[in-house]
């Protein structure tokens, strides 16, 4: 008996051991991302901050998901006089093993960050003190944006006003507090970004920036399922919302996704949406809302609203049915 209970506890020490050396390992090695992507920052102007606010705020969505959503209004608008100060909590209603609140980004807290610490933190998902962020913010996206427009969302993001909010430390459970180190990737940032001439190139970028995948396409343990993407399906409980709502099927398959919608129908129904022409309804508690930023993309060009509509017509249609919300 005293010999099994001296060779369960050497196991058991043996066990200890190899956790505080593989902890030690990724503690010191990990995140591996290299130095910061080169960018030039020298030319700005109002024009190249213009274009980084319509970025932030339209396309990428940063502002949204980085500020105050008043969930008594359709779609969760950013309250006003809260853009960027972040605090929102991202938990298993999001998928998160755990709980992770949105960083602030004014320059009350990036002030003592480089241009480029922030755009590696960005593009990379590495702050500017060597962390690892957790992918909801989604860098493995962005590490292929263009460098153009990764400089001018900095700009933009120079131009907030500064707003002081301590954000709670995240949480996340066993072992994703340990391979979240191991996530962030060094960037491989185009030269120039897409335009219009490149076709549906261009709409390919937009979708991208615009985290329309991993919205719009189920996974299992963080692997998106094969053949199902864009296919809709993920589910999601909006703040005082009873029911599930889930994210819609945007692939061109005629019967259960947007194949029967024209260029125009899709642009129109974004533009519903604008908060410039309409102002989000107000939701009372229970009734049906959306995660979904329509306000922000509402506020697209209808010419890049129709360049992803031009994309998601290059999808290969899948037929998945979708119940688009669950009342419970």
């Amino acid at each position: 008996m005293r010999l099994l209970l001296k060779i369960i506890g050497g196991l058991l020490l043996l066990a200890a051991l190899g956790a505080g050396v593989a902890w030690f390992v990724l503690s010191s090695t990990y995140p591996k991302v290299g130095p910061a992507p080169v960018i030039d920052f020298s030319k700005g102007g109002k024009d190249r901050v213009a274009h980084g606010r319509y970025l932030a705020e339209n396309v990428a969505f940063c502002i949204t998901c980085h500020s105050t959503r008043d969930w008594t209004r359709q779609s969760g608008p950013v309250t006003p006089g809260t853009e960027g100060k972040g605090g929102d909590a991202f938990d298993r209603t999001y998928g998160v093993p755990g709980t992770v609140h949105a960083s602030n980004i004014t320059p009350a807290h990036l002030g003592s960050w480089s241009d480029s610490d922030v755009a590696r933190a960005i593009t990379c998902g590495v702050t500017a003190d060597g962390k690892a962020l957790f992918p909801i913010m989604p860098y493995l996206i962005y590490r292929h944006l263009a460098k153009s427009d990764v400089a001018d969302i900095v700009m933009y993001l120079r131009t907030l006003k500064p707003l002081q909010n301590e954000i709670p430390a995240r949480k996340l459970t066993f072992p994703m507090n340990l391979v979240v180190r191991m996530l962030p990737q060094p960037a491989e940032l185009l030269d120039a970004p897409p335009t219009a001439k490149d076709g549906t190139a261009y709409g390919e970028y937009l979708t991208a920036m615009a985290s329309c995948m991993p919205c719009h396409s189920q996974r299992v343990h963080g692997t998106f399922k094969a053949g199902l993407e864009y296919a809709g399906g993920v589910e999601f409980r909006v703040p005082g919302m009873s029911g599930v709502e889930r994210s819609a099927n945007i692939t061109p398959d005629a019967e259960t996704g947007i194949g029967k919608w024209t260029r125009a129908q899709f642009i129109a129904r974004f533009k519903s949406m604008d908060p410039a022409r309409h102002p989000p309804a107000s939701v009372k508690p229970g009734e049906m809302s959306s995660v979904m930023p329509w306000t922000a993309y509402g506020g697209m060009t209808e010419d890049d609203l129709g360049a992803i509509y031009d994309y998601l017509q290059t999808l290969g249609p899948v037929k998945n049915a979708v119940q688009a919300y669950s009342p419970q």
